[in-house]
Order: C-alpha cells, then sequence, then structure tokens
C-alpha cells in the first residue's frame, strides 16, 4: 500500500482500492486500458502527475469550505476555488489533447472528450475570460489605512478607515532602501511588519473592522455580482478524479521502476468468476521484493535473512481442477508462508485492475479472501490460541463461497499433532464441499498424505492435492544437512521438516550449547 501511494496522503485511497477486492472482470479490464496507457506513454504519465495538484486544489472547493466565513471571505474564497477549477481542467485537458491520437484506454478518451466539452461550452469560456478582470478587482484591496487620533497624553483617542489600496505596505526599509526607494518609501512602516495568525480574532476595537468589512464589502460588490452567473459550476469532477488519478500515477510508477530492476509484474487474463481458477507463471512475493530493495538500499540486510536469496524465488502456482485446495508442507524457513502470501496478494492486485508480480497469469476474481495467521494474530482475552482458531474458522463457513479463496497459514499448532490432524482433515473436507480455492500450510506431514482419502471421503467441486517446500540433496563433500531452494513444486511431503538445521544454525544442539556454557565458565572444561 505504500509503495503504490503516489503521497503519503494517497495512502487510505489505495487501502479502498485494494480492500474493495473488485470482481467485475469489466472494470478489471477498464482498469487495465488506463493503467496501460501511463505505462506505454511515460511522458503522459509525467504531465498529468504535474497536473495533479491542480486537481487536488480544485477538489477541495465548495461552498462548505466557506460556510464559516463573512460575506467578503466567501466571495474571496469561491473565486480562488473556480480559478482552481479552471486550471485543473486546462491542466488536464492540455495532456490528454497532446497524447489523443495515441491514447487506447477506454477510460482517459472518455475523459478528455468530457474535459473538452467543458472547456468548449460558452459558461466555462465566459467563466475562464472573466476571471482575470474579477480578481484585479479584488487586488483592488491590498491593504487598509487608519488615521488614530490621540490624545494629550499620546493615547489612541479614536480611529477612523481613511482609504484602501492597491499597494500592501511592507517592513521599514534598509539605510540604501530609504536612499534609493523613490516614491514607494511612503508604503513602507517605521517599525517591523506584524503578521496575524489566520484566525485570530480581528481585535478589542470591533467596530473599527465592522467598518472594515463594510468598506470590503462595497470593493467585492462588483466581483459578487459578476460572479452570480457562475454560482452553478461545481468541482465535483475534481473531487472524483484526484484520488483515482493518484491511485493509477502512483501504480504506473511502482511499475515502471520495478519493471526496470528486471521485476516481472504484467497484467493477468481475467477468467471468469465462475471458472474459480488462478494460474501463475514464476509468481513471487511483490511485498518480498519490495522488503529486499529497501535492504539492499540500505546495504544490510536483517538477521534472520542471512543466507536467504537476495531476490524473490519465483514458483508456479495453478488452481484449477487438478487442485483447488492445497496442503503445503516442507521445511522450516522454506519459503510456504511467503508462497501464500505471494498468492494472496497477486489475488488482490489483479482484482484491483493491476499487473501482477509472475511472468503470465490467469485469475478468476475472488468474493472474499479469507486468511489466518495465528503468529501474527493477537489471542483474544478468555480465549485460547485453538479456541480462537476454532471460532474464525467456523465464522468462514458460515459465509465464504465456491468463489473464496482461503490462505491459512499452520493452523493447530496449539494442540497435539494427532488431534489436530483430526480437525484439519474436517476442515479439508468442509472447503472440498465448499469448492473454494484454499491453502493450507502445515507440518502435519501425515495430513498432506491423506489428500486421496479426503477426496475418496466427500464428494466436492475442489480437488485435495499436496505442494512441498523444495529441499535439494547437498553438494558433493558438505555435511548432509537441507539446502533450502525456496521453490514450492507439486509433491509429498518428506519425514522432517529439518527443524534440526534451524536449531544447529542457532547454536541449540547440546554441544553447542555446552561450548556456550564453557565460554561462559558455568561449566569446567
Amino acid at each position: 500500500m505504500q509503495a503504490l501511494a503516489l503521497h503519503p496522503r494517497y495512502a487510505g485511497t489505495v487501502r479502498g482500492v485494494l480492500a474493495a477486492l473488485c470482481s467485475d472482470p469489466e472494470t478489471i479490464h477498464f482498469r487495465h486500458g488506463v493503467l496501460g496507457d501511463l505505462l506505454a506513454l511515460p511522458a503522459l504519465a509525467e504531465q498529468l502527475e504535474q497536473a495533479l495538484p491542480s486537481v487536488t486544489a480544485a477538489a477541495g472547493a465548495g461552498a462548505q469550505r466557506w460556510a464559516g466565513e463573512s460575506g467578503v471571505f466567501q466571495i474571496a474564497g469561491r473565486l480562488s476555488d473556480l480559478e482552481a477549477y479552471v486550471a485543473a481542467v486546462r491542466a488536464l485537458l492540455a495532456p490528454l489533447d497532446a497524447f489523443r491520437g495515441e491514447l487506447r484506454a477506454q477510460g482517459w478518451l472518455a475523459l478528455r472528450d468530457h474535459l473538452a466539452s467543458l472547456a468548449a461550452a460558452d459558461e466555462f469560456k465566459a467563466l475562464e475570460a472573466e476571471l482575470p478582470a474579477l480578481r484585479a478587482q479584488l487586488e483592488q484591496a491590498r491593504s487598509v489605512t487608519l488615521g488614530i487620533n490621540l490624545d494629550a497624553q499620546l493615547r489612541p483617542a479614536s480611529a477612523t478607515l481613511l482609504g484602501v489600496s492597491a499597494e500592501r505596505f511592507g517592513a521599514p526599509r534598509s539605510l540604501l532602501g530609504r536612499l534609493f526607494g523613490g516614491e514607494r518609501e511612503a508604503q513602507h512602516g517605521q517599525t517591523p511588519l506584524r503578521q496575524a495568525d489566520e484566525r485570530q480574532a480581528f481585535g478589542p476595537d470591533r467596530q473599527l473592522f465592522l467598518d472594515l468589512s463594510q468598506l470590503l464589502q462595497e470593493v467585492v460588490a462588483p466581483v459578487e455580482a459578476a460572479m452570480a452567473r457562475f454560482a452553478r459550476v461545481q468541482a465535483s469532477l475534481m473531487s472524483a478524479l484526484e484520488g483515482e488519478l493518484a491511485f493509477f500515477l502512483g501504480a504506473a510508477r511502482l511499475v515502471r521502476q520495478l519493471r526496470a530492476e528486471g521485476y516481472a509484474l504484467n497484467f493477468p487474463a481475467i477468467a471468469p468468476p465462475e471458472e474459480r481458477v488462478f494460474r501463475a507463471r514464476a509468481l513471487y512475493n511483490l511485498e518480498l521484493a519490495l522488503r529486499l530493495r529497501a535492504e539492499a538500499a540500505r546495504g544490510r540486510r536483517s538477521s534472520d535473512a542471512q543466507g536467504a536469496p537476495e531476490t524473490p524465488v519465483p514458483a508456479d502456482a495453478a488452481f484449477d481442477e487438478a487442485g483447488r485446495i492445497f496442503v503445503l508442507t516442507g521445511p522450516n524457513r522454506g519459503g510456504k508462508t511467503t508462497f501464500i502470501r505471494a498468492v494472496g496478494l497477486a489475488q488482490v492486485l489483479a482484482q484491483a485492475g493491476l499487473p501482477v508480480p509472475a511472468a503470465e497469469a490467469t485469475v478468476s476474481p475472488a468474493d472474499q479472501i479469507f486468511t489466518l495467521f495465528p503468529t501474527a494474530e493477537a489471542t483474544r482475552t478468555g480465549m485460547g490460541r485453538l479456541d480462537q482458531e476454532a471460532a474464525q474458522l467456523a465464522g468462514l463457513f458460515r459465509s465464504a463461497t465456491a468463489r473464496s479463496l482461503v490462505l491459512l497459514n499452520e493452523p493447530f499448532g496449539s494442540t497435539s499433532p494427532r488431534e489436530a490432524i483430526g480437525i484439519a482433515r474436517d476442515l479439508l473436507a468442509g472447503l472440498r464441499l465448499l469448492g473454494a480455492r484454499a491453502i493450507l500450510v502445515t507440518h502435519l506431514h501425515d495430513l498432506a498424505r491423506d489428500a486421496e482419502s479426503i477426496n475418496a471421503a466427500v464428494s466436492g467441486a475442489s480437488v485435495v492435492a499436496t505442494l512441498i517446500a523444495e529441499v535439494a540433496p547437498p553438494a558433493a563433500g558438505e555435511q548432509d544437512s537441507a539446502v533450502r531452494t525456496y521453490r514450492i513444486i507439486r509433491g509429498l511431503p518428506e519425514a522432517s521438516s529439518h527443524a534440526a538445521d534451524i536449531a544447529l544454525a542457532h547454536g541449540l544442539q547440546l554441544d553447542q550449547i555446552a561450548r556456550t556454557l564453557r565460554e561462559r565458565g558455568v561449566l569446567s572444561e
């Protein structure tokens, strides 16, 4: 989300698009076209990015902005809003006109035509023509001269407004300024220029400022009358456009950056939702790729990543007639969790209309994505971990459908393997009855070996199959230890999760523990 956001203020917009999980293929294809043009035409994306501040300014326009202000300030504010609106229309229309012959997306062409029709309307032309003159009228009131009478003790006794001027007062001039200032000398004060806070009260002499307001009202009255004809002009178009434009521009920027560094990011083919397919060749975890890039930029890696590849290891993934429910086993730190996250992220990106991190992919939109990552989720008060997991999984079956995607990362770790296998078998059988796509990561190797018996026990629209995190044999001459390839492949599990390798790496074998204690002097030689 952070990487996709063009600016931190658009993070909420990105979150909203991703979390909405669009399931309409037509909308997804529409987004493909919009983003595709930005990727094919980098100069267009650059010019639209430069136009975005104008859109942002216009998006904040509206009468509500000035609801708490006096009539004078409302007129000035409304004039600024109209100026921002005209500037935004022109700022967007210019690049879309310039690249009109190269645009392919229905979205850009429709936006260009709409903006062109706005700009060609008599009301817009009149507004654009009259705004400079209206602004010039308002700028006739740049400063006010006060006359203050003093009493015999030189205390302020009375005050009056002497006039309104188009010139602003400045701070006292330097010696050279006074020598060469010429006629403008009178516009500079004798004391420092005091800055008023934007919301500061007018001051103790309220009546004087009421007089000032009335005087300024006379100045803005002609402007107010002229602006009455533009009362129907609204910048609501810009309010809707700002977030969408920022979303696509942020996505285009990230995709270009990653592609330039050699990462594969491609638009998926969108299959009908009822087909419930997910096929990706050379899929990788985009969040991991972004994290590794950030670590490389800092010149260091986290301690738990030492020995792992410096770029994500791709793997093929396929949910189809040959298998839609997978039991994934393999060694600790072998890439299992990274893989199921890669699947979930690719599903979300595909439904947001974005390229997915794969050489190629075909994806059916899911109606919901259910996840269970117990190690990353806090246990609720009054419930044990197994209670909480059971409650969440039971809730899944109350709302999931055959078009849902379910990602479960090592559930039932808080109970005995025998009991865990019994619960997990029922869970997999239930998912088969439901027909959903699912991956269950587990160290219960016997559960994976039971896949065929689960398929035989119940009938359903999803076949249970098995995946493993691959372990390569050690190279010649090396100690007999697991060599993790971080690839996920079809197959049945080995007998071991190679946890001993992790214990060895952290110094938890008995001879290592004894050596540590001897080094501390706890044990004698």
